[in-house]
């Protein structure tokens, strides 16, 4: 049984949006926007101290979901 801590829901909420956009054709267009949906301005921070680092952090798992190598970033 999986245990439900932070970086799993925050990959199962990554990849359920992902999927979505993918599903719909939209992914290469709204891409960009995913971090600012996730986590929108007003929006509470679990765990970091600020909504920039929140999507950074969106952003920066993402990138190996989408095939991409760290390295390149």
């Amino acid at each position: 049984m999986a245990i439900k801590n932070n970086v799993m829901i925050v990959r199962h909420k990554l990849l359920t949006n992902l999927i979505k956009l993918w599903n719909s054709g939209e992914l290469v267009e709204k891409i960009d926007r995913l971090p600012i949906e996730l986590s929108p301005r007003n929006a509470q921070v679990r765990g970091r101290c600020c909504i920039h680092k929140e999507r950074a952090v969106w952003k920066y798992k993402s990138l190996p979901l989408l095939g991409y190598d760290m390295t390149d970033e």
